[in-house]
């Protein structure tokens, strides 16, 4: 009889394990498609949006973003593709490279969730 309860409670501590290293993966993934995929917040300065925001400046970007942000990623692309407004001096050359940076990281960030290891680790956090 002390074989078995010796078995049931190994299994139980197996189990509790599996448990704790699922939630482990789970709160990883979390963590990476709440801060990346919000839709309610502005996609650079986090900035809470209203849904008419939302609605109205989702077909011009591929982010979403705040009227200034919206506006600075506008000139920013315009600068970009040869253009510029020389009244607006101060986006300079480090103005750029700050954009640059940025949407670089939001490259990375896709390119990790959409990795064939990110994927697999949804598909086995789905599995239950």
């Amino acid at each position: 009889m002390a074989a078995v309860i010796g078995l049931e409670e190994k299994k139980k501590k197996r189990q509790r394990k599996m448990d704790r290293e699922k939630a482990k993966k789970a709160l990883a993934l979390l963590k990476v498609f709440e801060c990346a995929s919000c839709h309610l917040k502005c996609a650079r300065c986090g900035t809470q949006l209203e849904l008419s925001q939302i609605q109205s400046l989702i077909s011009g970007t591929p982010y979403r973003f705040c009227n200034s942000c919206h506006g600075e990623f506008s000139e920013f692309q315009k600068r970009v593709n040869g253009g510029s407004s020389d009244d607006l001096y101060w986006y300079n050359n480090e103005w750029l490279d700050m954009w640059r940076a940025w949407t670089n990281y939001q490259d990375a960030v896709k390119r990790f969730i959409n990795s064939k290891e990110v994927i697999r680790l949804r598909y086995e956090l789905g599995r239950g």
